[in-house]
């Protein structure tokens, strides 16, 4: 998408792929043009802190050095982590996907936290509810999450019990569920799908699509929803509102820069700790001391009455979603993006930063500091496991009921 709206700009880029090896779905092939060597002095390097060291062992480094760097970094919670402030060093300024993930960054950040929307492209997609399987004549409720995205965050036990306490037992409505990656996740698709059975109008999708399934899925509703704990931006909810449909979201975190009362259907919310049991956001993670970590908690009859409500006034509501479409075609458009992008690297050009600012003998050190990390983590790996051998042979030998 960035490069998408850096070339509506007419910014001449030039991709490089960086194979992460992850669980996600690496099949899109909108970007052909990959290119082999950088050609320029600026990076815009999209990978989140998380995979920062996986970059530097396969090659990165080089990546880094003599260019002016900057990493595109989204986050979920208000709170930073301390373990992904060593990163900082490494580049000279931080792009985000919306104001709330700038917030929790800054407040850690020594180099500049700047805010550049995810551009959003329309929705052309000619896929019909008939090549989706999808009855013709029902009222469609739409949500999509992928369970490597957390789905405690993304918060589907909520959205389904909002759905069968406006619409289950309406048999001119229909919940749809489009999910992905649960097979890397068996509980709790298990547990998704035991709740989608105690109702009697709801479909569960959970094969991989093609994007213009995705599009096509999402002009075949006639409401999307999500009750999301947090979201660095929500894609999805601007991709839903850029096709003109009414949109329901927790009043929460990324999706706030383009939802607002006049332009769709936010939810009320309380906020509550994030439970011990998350590990991206809790016990993996190294906080400042004295951190608690929350995030929303949206209130399920709201949202269940604003279901109702749409279902029963859907002229009202198209009224609504026109407004979230002509926002988003306004101020998330690749037009519009490209040109803020294109503005700051051209004010970083102008003003020599990629010469001025590039302090390498800084990056060198902490990419020492990262592989001195790196080793040490697996020499206290082996001094455990071998403790822990010879623990249990010395437990072993001298156990009471030993036959000697």
């Amino acid at each position: 998408m960035t490069i998408k709206a850096l070339q509506a700009a007419e910014v001449d880029v030039c991709p490089i792929n960086f194979n992460a090896k992850t669980p996600h779905s690496t099949s899109d092939s909108t970007i052909q043009n990959i290119e082999e060597n950088l050609r320029f002095p600026i990076n815009i390097i999209q990978i989140n802190p998380d995979m920062i060291e996986c970059f530097i062992k396969n090659g990165g480094n080089e990546l880094l050095k003599n260019r002016y760097n900057i990493a595109y970094w989204a986050w979920e919670l208000a709170e930073y982590p301390d373990n992904y402030l060593p990163y900082f060093s490494l580049f000279n300024e931080i792009w985000t996907p919306s104001n709330f993930c700038s917030r929790a960054i800054s407040t850690r950040s020594l180099i500049p936290v700047l805010t550049f929307n995810h551009p959003v492209l329309q929705n052309h997609s000619t896929v019909e509810r008939e090549d989706l399987n999808l009855p013709k004549d029902k009222f469609i409720v739409l949500s999509m999450f992928d369970f490597c995205s957390s789905s405690e965050r993304k918060n589907i036990e909520s959205t389904v019990e909002a759905f069968k306490r406006s619409l289950g037992n309406d048999p001119s409505a229909i919940l749809v569920v489009k999910s992905s990656k649960g097979d890397l996740f068996p509980e709790e698709q298990a547990k998704l799908e035991q709740q989608l059975r105690t109702l009697k109008n709801a479909i569960h999708i959970k094969s991989i699509i093609s994007r213009d399934h995705i599009d096509g899925l999402i002009n075949s509703c006639n409401l999307f929803i999500s009750l999301h704990r947090a979201e660095g931006f929500g894609l999805t909810l601007a991709e839903a509102m850029v096709a003109g449909k009414p949109v329901i979201a927790t009043d929460y975190s990324g999706n706030r820069d383009f939802m607002h009362s006049g332009n769709s259907f936010p939810v009320q919310y309380k906020t509550i700790k994030v439970t011990a049991d998350m590990p991206i956001y809790t016990t993996g993670n190294k906080w400042a001391e004295g951190t608690v970590n929350l995030w929303a908690d949206p209130d399920i009859d709201t949202a269940a009455s604003i279901i109702t409500y749409i279902k029963n006034n859907q002229e009202y509501a198209k009224t609504i979603a026109e407004e979230g479409r002509q926002y988003v075609l306004s101020n998330l458009s690749p037009e519009h993006i490209g040109n803020m992008m294109k503005r700051r690297l051209t004010f970083i050009t102008n003003n020599d930063y990629h010469l001025n600012q590039v302090n390498n003998d800084s990056k060198n050190l902490q990419l020492l500091k990262l592989e001195h990390q790196t080793l040490q983590s697996r020499v206290d790996y082996l001094e455990r496991t071998i403790y822990s051998k010879l623990r249990k042979s010395i437990k072993k030998w001298f156990h009471p009921n030993k036959v000697r």
